[in-house]
């Protein structure tokens, strides 16, 4: 008994670190990973509809098809645009800072020595900015494709994927589920809240653009919608330059147009639709959000956004259902209730 003991034991370490190399080796995917259960949860009721006359496998090949051609096609047409745009955009930003020239000399900003920095320092921005976003590029269509491929095994397969896991699980088959059913929802929230408050911020943003006369509103729109995710600047990268050029030309109508469309309405719209989504449809609390996005970040990058929430609750509901399941025993050995039934059975 003693050696089963032994290699039962065993065992569960070499499980446990081939979990943990696995968990190692998938920081780049995680957000694919996650994302295929939030669609999954999403699309499952029209899938099961569809099921009905055409079968499990032709109804999740249905929706993986129609998921690519409502996002990755608009998508695709979308970034041709704003590479077309792409260098009329970096004109008009020269053309702007040429006419800071003719801003009065007596201004405290040495506006030649300036320009003469940024041209300096244009291309080895340029360097290295292509390498760190042709790799966001890879682990986004990598995500992408393992978030489809996800979805279409989950589809297909129904509950036995899960009924897999939960096996593994040490809970009740309805604490499994309820667990099952945190993660789910959490993961759908954060991941069409995440998504709204990019798009509609990046949107405000090329209106802006668009205001003040700017030619490439859509390409800077665009580059604000996927700033939003960096962490701690987000779309400032994008909205503060734009302010602060209009300034030192003293118009200060392009000022005020791209403060109200660039921080004032994103940061609403960001704070309402994220934290609205959440609580709708995941029930997590603000608080939960934000810490979960911190740590996401810090563990994942910029994929932590995303998983970081879902963790975070998940997290949570399973402290909750152990204490429901199993109890706490710094409170059961004060339980009267308990230490009369252990005396009793002692007896």
């Amino acid at each position: 008994m003693r050696a089963d003991a032994e290699g039962r034991r065993a065992a569960l370490l070499l499980i446990l670190a081939a979990v943990l190399l696995f968990l190692f080796a998938a920081v780049p995917i995680v957000a694919g990973l996650v994302a295929a259960p939030a669609l999954a949860s999403v699309s499952r009721p029209i899938q099961q509809r569809l099921a009905r006359h055409v079968g499990p496998n032709v109804s999740a090949l249905i929706i993986v098809a129609v998921l690519l051609i409502v996002v990755v096609l608009p998508g695709a047409w979308f970034t041709t645009v704003v590479v077309r745009q792409a260098p009329d955009a970096f004109r008009d930003v020269h053309r702007r800072l040429e006419s800071v020239r003719s801003v009065s000399p007596t201004t405290i900003i040495n506006v030649d020595s300036l320009i003469t920095r940024a041209g300096a320092m244009a291309p080895g921005w340029l360097e290295a900015a292509v390498g760190p976003t042709l790799a966001v590029i890879a682990h986004g269509v990598a995500n992408m494709s393992i978030a489809l491929l996800g979805l279409f095994f989950l589809l297909a397969t129904g509950d036995a994927g899960w009924n897999a896991v939960r096996r593994w699980l040490p809970f009740t088959r309805e604490g499994s589920d309820a667990l099952h059913d945190v993660f789910t929802s959490a993961a759908r929230a954060t991941l069409l809240g995440t998504l709204a408050s990019c798009a509609l911020q990046g949107t405000s943003i090329g209106v802006g653009f668009r205001l003040i006369g700017n030619n490439a509103a859509a390409f800077w729109g665009l580059v604000a919608a996927f700033a939003t995710l960096l962490p701690v600047v987000g779309n400032a990268l994008v909205w503060v330059p734009a302010v602060v050029v209009p300034l030192v030309q003293q118009d200060y109508r392009a000022v005020l147009i791209m403060l109200t469309f660039g921080k004032l309405i994103p940061a609403i719209v960001d704070r309402v639709v994220r934290s609205g989504i959440s609580r709708r449809l995941g029930n997590i609390h603000p608080m939960v959000t934000l810490v979960g996005v911190l740590l996401g970040v810090r563990l994942f990058g910029v994929a932590g956004v995303i998983v970081g929430p879902a963790l975070a609750q998940t997290g949570i509901a399973i402290c909750q259902l152990f204490e429901r399941e199993y109890g706490l025993w710094w409170t059961l050995r004060d339980d009267p209730r308990t230490t009369h039934e252990s005396a009793g059975n002692n007896v």
